[in-house]
C-alpha cells in the first residue's frame, strides 16, 4: 500500500504540525519500469525476460527459498531443492518471454518539497 497525496499532506496540514513544515510542491509522478521501457525500444522478448527475471529474483529469492525449503521438507524431495528453485525462476522467465506486455510495472511516487516555517 502506498499513501495517497492527501495522506502524505495530512500531518503538514494539521493544527499540530510538529514538523513546522510548509508545503511548496506535492505532486504525483508516474515512473515506468526501466526494463519494460528497454523492451519497448529493442523488442527482444528473450532479453527482457532474462533481465526482468533477474530483477524479480533479486528481491524474491530469499522468500522463495524459505517457502521451498518448507515444501521440500514436507514432500521429502531434499535432493531436488536446487533444481526446483531453478525451475521456479525458469518458469517465470518463460511466462515473461511469452507475454512481456503483461509484466509492465508502472509505479507512482509522490514528490514533496517543503520548507521549515520556524
Amino acid at each position: 500500500y502506498l499513501r495517497t497525496q492527501d495522506e502524505v499532506l495530512r500531518p503538514l496540514r494539521s493544527k499540530e504540525n510538529l514538523l513546522s513544515l510548509s508545503t511548496e510542491l506535492c505532486e504525483a509522478e508516474h515512473v515506468d519500469c526501466p526494463y519494460f521501457t528497454a523492451w519497448r525500444q529493442h523488442g527482444c522478448n528473450r532479453s527482457f525476460a532474462a533481465s526482468f527475471t533477474n530483477f524479480i529474483r533479486a528481491f524474491s529469492e530469499w522468500s522463495v527459498r524459505i517457502w521451498l525449503k518448507k515444501l521440500v521438507r514436507q514432500t521429502g524431495h531434499h535432493n531436488q531443492f536446487s533444481q526446483l528453485l531453478h525451475e521456479f525462476y525458469q518458469t517465470i522467465e518463460q511466462e515473461i518471454r511469452l507475454s512481456p506486455q503483461d509484466w509492465q510495472m508502472r509505479r507512482t511516487r509522490i514528490v514533496l518539497v517543503a520548507h521549515r516555517t520556524d
